[in-house]
């Protein structure tokens, strides 16, 4: 089979925007640590003690980051190899343009390989957790889990029910949770953080389920993305850099808005492609919410890249 098919099958052109979850993830749950720690100051100068929140070894720290973009990663493939997998009867009869139903590649290897991926990941995770913190192994197994959990759930359902799109975005939530914990630990921000990324993916895929019909009959669901900006706003609503990044995220959806949909030529395609493409601005958001303008601009960096990587790599 070819490199071509193996990447389009796993959507790997929005596998940055995975890594841009767990790097921002991972910041937002350290800055908030060392904010309780060493007090405001440290938030609004900027200012970390890199010790105060940092287990072992610089190895096991590096191992630690190496582990949990890799096993997130191939949980994410696994999930889009499934994805395709439990719809490959769907994708024939709708004549979509996905590999299994042009005859590229076999149900049976997507299976394959997919869940292999899928149990992969999640050996993976679970272990560097164990080894890190043995005596809480049974958290960082419980969170892998769950991802695991949602990613077979909305598979087998999302076809059916049109609001499995929660399960979706549970499943970048868990993404963010997994990250904090094997890189920090959980916290308030942090959750609140990862609910208005959920929030935004669940938005992205209630306009997805109608992506084969080019249209947008729920357009309720299309507010779900401008609510991040609402919610983390409790986070960044005292740093100016907040409310500037915040606005020009929202000026960049209303101009995709207004680009693919309310035009004459609608292009709900180009319209989910735009969204998934900003999912590093999201992390961005959360990011200028901690008043964190270097790492902020950096998921600026990732969405730059992410439209090329969707001209060679199917998104959706």
């Amino acid at each position: 089979m070819r490199l071509h098919t193996w990447l389009t099958l796993g959507r790997a052109s929005n596998l940055p925007s995975v890594w841009s979850n767990v790097f921002a993830a991972a910041l937002i749950a350290q800055t908030s640590l060392n904010t309780k720690i060493l007090g405001n100051d440290a938030l609004s100068t900027g200012a970390m003690d890199n010790e105060a929140w940092i287990p072992g070894s610089l190895s096991l720290q590096i191992m630690l980051w190496t582990g949990c973009l890799l096993s997130l990663s191939l949980m994410y493939l696994g999930g889009m190899f499934l994805n395709d997998a439990f719809d490959a009867n769907w994708d024939r009869r709708n004549n979509n343009t996905r590999p299994i139903a042009q005859g590229k590649v076999s149900v049976a290897a997507v299976w394959l390989n997919g869940l292999g991926m899928l149990v992969l990941g999640m050996g993976l995770a679970g272990s560097l957790y164990q080894r890190a913190v043995p005596g809480q192994a049974v958290y960082g197994w419980v969170a892998v889990g769950l991802l695991a959990t949602l990613i077979l759930l909305y598979n087998l359902v999302h076809k059916r029910f049109k609001h499995s799109a929660v399960l979706m975005g549970g499943c970048r939530l868990s993404v963010y949770l997994i990250a904090a914990l094997m890189l920090a630990e959980i916290t308030p921000e942090l959750f609140l953080a990862a609910l208005a990324l959920c929030l935004y993916i669940s938005g992205i895929t209630y306009v997805a389920r109608e992506e084969h019909t080019n249209k947008v009959s729920q357009l309720w669901s299309v507010g779900l993305l401008f609510l991040p900006v609402f919610l983390v706003s409790l986070l960044g609503y005292s740093f100016p850099f907040f409310w500037l990044y915040a606005c020009g995220l929202s000026l960049y959806l209303l101009d995709t808005l207004r680009r693919c949909l309310f035009t004459p030529h609608k292009n709900v395609r180009g319209f989910i492609g735009g969204l998934l493409a900003a999912i590093p601005l999201l992390d961005g958001l959360m990011l200028a919410s901690m008043n964190l303008i270097l790492p902020s601009l950096l998921c600026v960096a990732v969405f730059f890249i992410m439209p090329g990587l969707q001209k060679w790599i199917q998104a959706t």
